[in-house]
């Protein structure tokens, strides 16, 4: 590639450490906020939902001061909220709908969110496709909020233009990689949402080696993640097991790891589970070296899960080798364990590797 089609394909890329160039989604959800104090964000894992809804809040607070927020992911939390007596100004219910969610939990879920109901404050919902797409036309969810949905899987091709400017930039791509990336530019922002979402596909596209097939990973991604997981897991050489070991504690600590509050003991438990001997002195030196590619840094928490997907794999991981311990130590497990007589058709295509029936 020449230098100036490098320079066009990365022009105007944003220089923070996240996708903020979702114009069109972005634009469309401040819009509905405005006007109709509601919006439902769609989409398979991995297209942005949360993002964006964190987008929104921090472009409400900008414009108004003072504003309280409140972030709800399940039932239990719905249900303190509805107790207390003062109101937020924002109500962000993320995580609430989640993939393996059963019909009669979904219709539980509704009752309850349709008994919250407040006048003057703005409410702002995340939904799986999967869900959105069977369970709430079943209960004429979809019905409701058609007109304040904005589905993250039909991003036009110049939204997906900015993410893929954006995440080239953050990822640092350049030379031969960059190269591979503009070959496959038509591809790429030709890809349809399937299992995964069109930012966590390329985010895990430009972390790939240049000898890594791209065009077989584009054929089934969330396979290509959960290999690489399994290879750390698998591994005969330390240095990488240990990698799969931080992953594991991270996914069971919410996808973060402190800088001063480190949980030995769960560590331990974890390790001896694979009955694994090695001798560890310093994880910060290895989890840093997971950094841009399975790990994000931040001077807050020290070290993040670098992509939901990933701690999904992860846990679904040790949830198929040691059943009973992730029970009692995932606080979420049912969202990622499902018996097979209650899994849900069609699922192996929305959300493959991303849970276990049993």
């Amino acid at each position: 590639m020449r230098v100036e089609e490098t320079n066009d394909l990365l022009e105007n890329a944003d220089k923070s450490n996240k996708v903020e160039k979702l114009t069109t989604s972005l634009n469309h959800a401040k819009d509905l906020l405005t006007k109709k104090k509601c919006v439902v964000i769609t989409g398979v894992q991995g297209s942005g939902k949360t993002f964006l809804a964190e987008r929104l809040v921090n472009d409400l607070k900008k414009n108004r001061s003072k504003i309280k927020e409140a972030w709800i992911s399940n039932l239990t939390a719905l249900r303190q909220e509805m107790k207390l007596s003062t109101r937020k100004d924002i109500y962000v219910f993320d995580g609430i709908f989640y993939e393996l969610q059963s019909y009669q939990t979904f219709r539980d879920t509704l009752n309850d969110l349709d008994n919250f109901f407040i006048e003057k404050c703005c409410f702002i919902y995340t939904c799986p496709s999967y869900i959105w797409q069977n369970h709430a036309r079943s209960v004429g969810f979809e019905a409701r909020f058609s007109e304040m949905n904005v589905d993250l899987d039909k991003r036009n091709v110049y939204e997906k233009e900015d993410i893929l400017k954006s995440l080239m930039k953050q990822y640092s791509v350049s030379g031969k990689k960059a190269d591979r990336l503009y070959k496959l530019q038509k591809d790429l922002l030709k890809y349809g949402s399937g299992c995964i979402g069109f930012p966590a596909l390329i985010s895990w596209v430009c972390k790939q080696p240049i000898e890594e097939n791209v065009e077989e990973l584009l054929n089934n991604p969330l396979q290509s993640i959960s290999n690489k997981i399994e290879s750390l897991k698998n591994s005969l050489d330390v240095n990488e097991k240990i990698k799969y070991y931080i992953l594991a504690y991270m996914s069971f600590k919410d996808g973060k790891m402190k800088r001063n509050d480190f949980d030995n003991t769960f560590f331990d438990t974890l390790k001896n589970l694979y009955d694994e001997q090695f001798e560890y002195k310093n994880l910060k030196k290895y989890a840093r070296s997971m950094v841009g590619y399975y790990l994000a840094e931040s001077k807050k928490c020290c070290f993040e899960l670098d992509s939901t997907i990933i701690q999904k794999i992860v846990l679904v991981s040790v949830a198929r080798d040691h059943a009973a311990f992730f029970q009692k130590h995932c606080k979420v497990y049912f969202k990622y364990v499902i018996s097979e007589r209650h899994c849900p058709p069609y699922i192996d295509h929305w959300y493959a590797e991303c849970f276990t029936s049993v």
